[in-house]
């Protein structure tokens, strides 16, 4: 079965992308409970585990010497976008 995100459109787009740049010192356990909590989106929580998984993959090859050699896909094109964050701004993505 496919996951589908829906789009809740009682809330502005603009509202959501200000509840989620007033969080940015949060940790990610936090922001996903909170995603569980709200009703912004019909995530299930198949979805937010995967989510969970891909953020921690590329956080901790981020810290190993090893980097990209063992992801794949997304979490790979992830890899190379904070990479590139680092590159430009030398600093990693929040």
């Amino acid at each position: 079965m496919a996951t589908q995100l829906v789009k809740d459109l009682t809330k502005p787009e603009e509202t959501l992308l200000d509840i989620i740049s007033r969080d940015k010192d949060k940790e990610l356990t936090e922001i996903l409970e909170e995603i569980r909590q709200q009703q912004l989106n019909h995530i299930d929580e198949d979805l937010l585990s995967k989510v969970k998984d891909t953020i921690v993959s590329v956080c901790d090859s981020l810290k190993s010497t090893d980097g990209e050699s063992e992801l794949q896909g997304l979490k790979r094109t992830l890899y190379q976008l904070c990479l590139g964050v680092k590159k430009a701004k030398d600093t990693y993505p929040d």
